[in-house]
This record gives structure tokens, C-alpha cells and sequence, in this order.
């Protein structure tokens, strides 16, 4: 008789990859949750985040950790000990995930920047997300990375960003914080392998991002990064635009893009 349409109370899943969209969630898990969820029903993961911080990777450190793939573009590493090599006080999500959410129109934070108002949008999920984030120099040093994490919270009430671990380090994105008072603690796990990372996950990995130019810089000093990231297929993309900020001055230290095909290379449509 197949399966009735919208005749579930859960839909349960796991489709992040290392960056939590890399694997197709936006649109699998959107697909499903239409299709299968009842009204008042929920996905469980609930919501998803892919956050990322400045890093100074050194060869040393590389050789301590399980790289488990390398390019010209970034390393791909098992417990990459994040806390150890960042150069900045805190992290920034690129992309964000509400699957429980009912709007057609994700909530608009007060505090983000968005480059483009006319993002395509699924309900809870914009497939086009371009934000631009302001880091500043907490340890002088040599800047030559961006290091990914995420964060999948995994209660099925409607939750917010005001718990214990969503406030900490390194998920200290003001973004997250809610007005709402009816909205329940999150419950997270994450691949964020250091102090107060609340739950790890370790099946994930962490990719680190090679900067073009990387260059020293001191404590003090501001960084911008432009993100992007492109979510209307299976198969996503992401891009990455740096600048060292002297003022209203910008150095560009170069654009870092991510293609399906290079964060898996060995993949293979059957």
C-alpha cells in the first residue's frame, strides 16, 4: 500500500558530513521532513550548525593529529585539537539548520550580517546562506587556516540558544542567543574536540582550511570573512573570501572555495 504521506511523528536522521551540509541534509532531510512528518511532527536532529574559527596549524601540530586526507585546499583530520592552535576568542557559524521549523522564512537575528535579502529559501533552511563574519587577533602569530566544526542539537522540543553549552566557548555566537522564553535548552553534540565542548562526537571530522596568503599578524588585529554557501543540490559548495581590516581598509588574504568533488574524491554516483 507504501507509505502514507505525512503520517509520521519523527523523522529520525543522520546525513552530516564533516561540514554538517556536506552531505546533503538541506534538501534530504527538508524532502522528508514535507513528506513524511506530520503537522506537529519533528525531525530529530533538530538543528544543525557548521561554525568555524582562525586558526595558525603548525607541521608539529599536523604530525600529532590523524590526517586522514590532505589537498593544496585544506586537511581533513580525526580530534583535531582545535583549542590548541586558534588564534581568536571565539568561532562563527557559516550555515544554520532549523528542520523543526514550520516558517517559510528563517527568523532574521538582529545580529548578523547578511550579504544577500533574497536567499532561497525551504522552510527552516536557506539554500543559499552568505554571511559575513568579524574575528579579532587574540594571539599574535601566523594566521594561515580556518578551522570547521559543527554542532547538531539533537532534542526535538523547540529549542534555543540559551544553554550552558551553546553560551560557552567556542559556540559563543551572539547569533544564537533567543528572546523567546518558551524555548527549551538545546541539547548538542559537536565535533569540537577541547575545553568546554560540551558532548563530542568523534565520528566527525574537522577540516582545516589552507588560506592562499597567509601572513603573521598581532593580538589586536581584525579579520573579515565573507562565507557562502550553496545548498540547492546534493552535491553543496562553500566559499570563503578573507580580509585583514586596517580601518576601513581590507587585505585580502585570499578566497578558498569548496567543491563537492574535493571534499570527496573518491565518491562515486551508483
Amino acid at each position: 500500500a507504501g507509505i502514507q504521506k505525512n503520517s509520521f511523528d519523527v523523522v529520525l536522521h543522520e546525513l552530516f558530513g564533516f561540514i554538517a551540509s556536506s552531505e546533503g541534509c538541506a534538501l534530504s532531510v527538508g524532502h522528508a521532513r514535507d513528506y513524511y512528518c506530520k503537522p506537529d511532527g519533528h525531525c530529530l536532529p533538530s538543528r544543525a550548525f557548521s561554525f568555524f574559527t582562525l586558526g595558525s596549524i603548525t607541521a608539529e601540530a599536523m604530525d600529532a593529529y590523524d590526517v586522514i586526507y590532505a589537498s593544496k585546499k585544506f586537511f581533513l583530520c580525526h580530534e583535531a585539537r582545535i583549542s590548541e592552535f586558534m588564534i581568536t576568542n571565539k568561532s562563527s557559524y557559516f550555515e544554520c539548520f532549523d528542520f523543526n521549523s514550520k516558517d517559510e522564512k528563517t527568523e532574521e537575528k538582529e545580529q548578523e550580517t547578511k550579504k544577500s535579502e533574497d536567499a532561497v529559501k525551504t522552510k527552516g533552511v536557506s539554500l543559499i546562506q552568505e554571511y559575513v563574519h568579524e574575528f579579532e587577533i587574540s594571539t599574535s602569530s601566523w594566521f594561515n587556516s580556518l578551522c570547521i566544526f559543527i554542532s547538531i542539537d539533537v532534542s526535538i522540543e523547540k529549542s534555543s540558544g540559551n544553554s550552558k553549552d551553546i553560551l560557552c566557548f567556542p559556540f559563543g555566537d551572539e547569533r544564537l542567543k533567543s528572546s523567546d522564553s518558551s524555548a527549551k535548552p538545546g541539547n548538542y553534540v559537536t565535533s569540537f574536540y577541547g575545553e568546554n565542548s560540551g558532548r563530542y562526537a568523534s565520528n566527525w571530522m574537522n577540516p582545516i582550511l589552507l588560506l592562499p596568503n597567509p601572513r603573521h599578524v598581532t593580538a589586536g588585529e581584525k579579520v573579515e570573512v565573507e562565507t557562502k554557501v550553496v545548498l540547492d543540490s546534493l552535491q553543496p559548495s562553500y566559499y570563503f573570501h578573507v580580509f585583514l581590516k586596517n580601518g576601513t581598509e581590507r587585505e585580502s588574504l585570499g578566497e578558498i572555495s569548496l567543491q563537492y568533488a574535493e571534499l570527496y574524491p573518491d565518491f562515486v554516483e551508483v
